[in-house]
């Protein structure tokens, strides 16, 4: 007996491929097409708020971001602990009432 879709197609299995695939061809020497491509710098200065600046390439000259790998809390390894409304300090009184 084979399984039907809810239309009475009989079902496929999602492994199952019919019929052959073509593969896009790559055309490798073909020029791209003018005046629609953004200019590509590659030496673009990224500023981190911490104060750290580096060069990678962009399609901007100069980018700002907040945190950096200098800053960043997983790269430094430094946990910082927002508490909003007592909820970590609540959390550590309950923590050392369950230890003793």
């Amino acid at each position: 007996m084979v399984a039907r879709s809810a239309t009475g197609e009989p079902r496929r299995s999602a492994g199952a491929t019919y019929g052959a695939v073509k593969q896009p061809v790559l055309k490798l020497n073909s020029p791209m097409k003018a005046a629609i491509h953004p200019e590509y710098y590659h030496d673009a200065v990224v500023t981190c708020s911490c104060g750290n600046t580096f060069t990678t390439g962009s399609t901007m000259q100069t980018l700002h971001t907040e945190v950096c790998s200098v800053c960043h809390p997983f790269f430094t390894g430094q946990q910082r602990i927002i508490d909003t409304g007592g909820q970590v300090e609540r959390f550590r009184r309950r923590a050392q009432r369950a230890q003793q």
